[in-house]
């Protein structure tokens, strides 16, 4: 149950990737009462930086409402953050 639960950290490295679909996760988020995620770490994974990486839709459900509840998205690198711009998500923070 999250009901309790009112912040989410979360590290999601290597989780953006055309295999892995999120929408499960987007939905549980969405339904709970979670007001603020932290996510610090995420990153793409591609085998050749692929300006148009292949993002399933449950994941870039996922990606959106973690941007809405996220003052700022945390991510690896720099292509990880223009990925997520190319797809709307603009508050995002290279941290390494």
């Amino acid at each position: 149950p999250l009901d309790d639960i009112h912040t989410l950290a979360l590290c999601l490295a290597n989780f953006i990737r055309p295999t892995e679909d999120f929408g499960g996760q987007a939905e549980i988020l969405e339904k709970s009462k979670i007001e603020r995620v932290i996510m610090i770490g995420g990153g793409a994974q591609a085998y050749d930086y692929e300006k148009d990486l292949a993002i399933p839709k449950g994941t870039m459900r996922f990606l959106k409402v973690l941007s809405e509840r996220s003052t700022s998205i945390g991510v690896r690198g720099y292509y990880t953050a223009e990925l997520l711009d190319r797809n709307g998500i603009r508050n995002v923070h290279v941290t390494g």
